[in-house]
């Protein structure tokens, strides 16, 4: 059985913290809670609707991060609109020309990630209420090798997705350009 500490330990040499500003926090808050009343209605949405603010707090605390890291501006550059959830199954990271996603999950939980992935992942830690850890990235082969079922703590996810634990295998964050050349949106 894996163990969340140890993993996570194992990219520490490549770890950036980044603490999100109170408007931040409340645009979250307040773009999270639009989120969750307009998915209520969606399938997957009703049979997996436990702790949803928590997870799409966390996962836009991820998003966040990554753009104010890149020296972004947040308001600018995050997707603040509502709809069904297929118009926004894409990359994460798609407004800075980047074929790459934001996987953020809470310590302490592994991240899920798709079986098969779709594109690269920038793997994020929420540590505490505002502040994000970025571990690293995760090419389609690392995320797509590193998976195990049973790390999974919400069996509706099963099937459709699998938690990840290749923090050892993560990438240096690399600088912004890098990335645009080798994950640009096709």
């Amino acid at each position: 059985m894996k163990i969340y500490e140890e993993e996570l330990a194992k990219c520490s040499q490549n770890m950036i913290h980044i603490q999100l500003d109170n408007d931040t926090m409340k645009k979250i808050n307040n773009f999270v809670n639009e989120v969750v009343l307009a998915k209520k209605n969606e399938a997957h949405h009703k049979k997996d609707s436990s702790k949803e603010h928590k997870r799409f707090t966390t996962g836009m605390m991820g998003e966040c991060a990554i753009v104010k890291y890149y020296g972004y501006d947040i308001d600018k550059t995050i997707d603040w609109t509502v709809g069904e959830s297929t118009l926004y199954d894409h990359a994460d990271l798609r407004a800075l020309g980047l074929n790459v996603g934001v996987k953020a999950s809470a310590m302490g939980n592994f991240p899920l990630v798709h079986k098969k992935a779709k594109h690269p992942e920038i793997i994020c830690v929420r540590k505490e209420p505002d502040i994000v850890i970025i571990c690293g990235l995760a090419t389609e082969d690392i995320l797509n090798f590193y998976q195990d079922d049973t790390l999974v703590l919400t069996p509706q996810a099963l099937g459709r997705k699998t938690a990840f634990y290749g923090y050892e295998a993560l990438l240096p964050l690399p600088a912004l350009e890098e990335l645009k050349k080798r994950y640009p949106i096709r």
